[in-house]
Formats: C-alpha cells, sequence, structure tokens
C-alpha cells in the first residue's frame, strides 16, 4: 500500500456494513456521520435487553432521564433508537440481548459478557457483513466489554474489514484515548488513522440524535455535547499487529 492509499479501506463500500454499538445511543453519537454517509448501515448494539426486573427506586440515570418506577425504560429506549437510526440514512438495528450494567450488574463490568462473543458472531454471519465498525471501548465499562468483546470477535472473522471509532463523549477525557493505546501495543496491535466516507452534515446527524429524548437533554447538560460533537467530529482507527 502506498503512502497515498494509506488510510483509506474497504469501509469505503456501501454495502454489508455492520456497526458494534454499546448502548442504544452510542452508533449516533460516536459514528452518526459515518452512517449517514452509509445509508441501509446494520447497527447491532450490545446492551440492550430489558432486565428481568429494574431497580426500585430506578438508577440514577434513568431517574435522570424522567423515568419512574414500573417503566419499562429499554423497551422506550429501543423505540427510540428506531427512530434514530431511521434518521441516519435507514440505519437498521439489531439488538443483542445483554444487560447494560448499570441494569444488571456483572462481576467484572469491563469483561466479555458470557454468550456475547458468539451474539456478534451470529450478527456478523447472519448480515454477511464485510465490513465491522466497533468501539474503542472507553471510560465506561459496557464501552470496555463491548470493545473486549469485538477484539475477540475480530479473531473468528478471518476475511472481514475492521474499523474501530473513538467513543464519544468519552474520548474528551484527558488520556483515556492515549491509555487505550497503550493498552492495545501492550498486547501486540498499533492503531492508525483511518479515513472512511463520513456526511458533513451536522445538523442531520444531530436530529437523529435528538430523537434519544429521553437520553440527549441530559447528557447535552453533562457534557456540552452539541458544541464538542460539531467541533470535534468523528474519529477512526484500523488496528494492526505490531509485528
Amino acid at each position: 500500500m502506498s503512502e497515498a492509499e494509506w488510510g483509506f479501506g474497504p469501509a469505503d463500500d456501501r454495502d454489508g456494513v455492520l456497526l458494534v454499538s454499546p448502548h442504544l445511543d452510542d452508533a449516533v453519537i460516536s459514528c452518526g456521520a459515518f452512517l449517514l454517509a452509509h445509508p441501509g448501515a446494520s447497527v447491532a448494539t450490545l446492551f440492550a435487553a430489558s432486565p428481568a426486573e429494574y431497580t426500585n427506586p430506578l438508577n440514577e440515570w434513568d431517574t435522570e432521564c424522567g423515568f419512574q418506577p414500573g417503566d419499562d425504560t429499554m423497551a422506550v429506549r429501543r423505540g427510540e433508537d428506531c427512530r434514530a437510526l431511521a434518521e441516519t440514512g435507514g440505519a437498521v438495528p439489531r439488538w443483542l440481548d445483554f444487560c447494560q450494567n448499570s441494569h444488571v450488574a456483572r462481576a467484572d463490568p469491563g469483561a466479555i459478557p458470557d454468550g456475547a462473543v458468539d451474539a456478534l458472531v451470529t450478527a456478523i454471519v447472519d448480515l454477511q457483513a464485510r465490513v465491522v465498525v466497533a468501539p474503542l471501548g472507553l471510560g465506561h465499562p459496557d464501552h470496555i466489554a463491548c470493545h473486549a468483546t469485538a477484539l475477540a470477535v475480530r479473531e473468528r472473522t478471518p476475511g472481514t474489514y475492521w474499523l474501530w471509532y473513538s467513543d464519544l463523549p468519552y474520548a474528551y477525557i484527558p488520556r483515556v484515548l492515549s491509555a487505550r493505546f497503550r493498552a492495545l501495543h501492550r498486547t501486540g496491535f498499533v492503531a492508525t488513522p483511518a479515513c472512511p466516507v463520513l456526511s458533513h452534515d451536522f445538523a442531520a446527524k444531530w436530529r437523529a440524535l435528538c430523537e434519544y429524548t429521553t437520553q440527549v437533554a441530559g447528557l447535552d447538560r453533562l457534557w456540552r455535547l452539541r458544541d464538542r460533537l460539531e467541533r470535534g467530529g468523528e474519529s477512526y482507527w484500523e488496528l494492526d499487529a505490531t509485528e
């Protein structure tokens, strides 16, 4: 590959794209511009299931989002996900049957959940995905677990092109992104910036994100999210073996 080709890869292909998302809003927050440029992509959300029983009172974030005891918060968010992904050019949701750590605590929140690797492999095979876009796993235990799952799946899907995105807004936390790169290097990977096709219509991305009506106001208040996303954009990486 010549210098002029570095950073460009099969992710520029509009067909057979699967984006892996930890939560039901992360695909649009971190990759809305990518989805707008790849209409009809599939989005597999790892932690999309409703728990068998919610706590009473609800956890802090569900309460902050305006939910009340007795509400099926994840069912509401799955509805929001359908509407948001439709606004990105018709991305198709695929919800995996795992609960986020704030609803069902895992013994090791950052570890691969039991069955998650098989579930994601099945999604890739079913969708005949040729390109998989997965999170680097920054800042949040569910994101870290999703990244670990995706790395394990990569070993079982030879011939599939993998692209990795910076988890937003966690990439804005000082040293979080650099710590991930150091950890990857220790396990034999080096990260190289990638240049997939992206939409430059930020207003369209923000409209899609606003479909997550129970979450976006709180996220914007905590993170000044709209300002950060518009200024900072999205970033993508290839991971190659160090040897």
